[in-house]
């Protein structure tokens, strides 16, 4: 769902600087915009799939744990 709505804001902004629209129709996808990141960042732990970036020191354990015994 939320792909969809990036996808859509990021259509509405091209189009409004290729054809040179007022600043009102630029302006306002580029609020949403900023709502829709806001909001997939803010979201609760309970929401979320796993970590997508892992810090260098959980990668690094990750990297770690993965590797077989000698």
């Amino acid at each position: 769902m939320i792909a969809n709505r990036v996808r859509t804001i990021a259509y509405r902004l091209t189009t409004g600087f290729v054809t040179g629209d007022g600043a009102a129709e630029i302006v306002v996808p580029l609020v949403f915009a900023v709502v829709t990141a806001a909001s997939w960042l803010l979201r609760p732990e309970s929401r979320t799939l796993g970590v997508i970036l892992p810090s260098r020191r959980e990668a690094a354990s990750l990297r770690l744990e993965a590797r077989p015994a000698a």
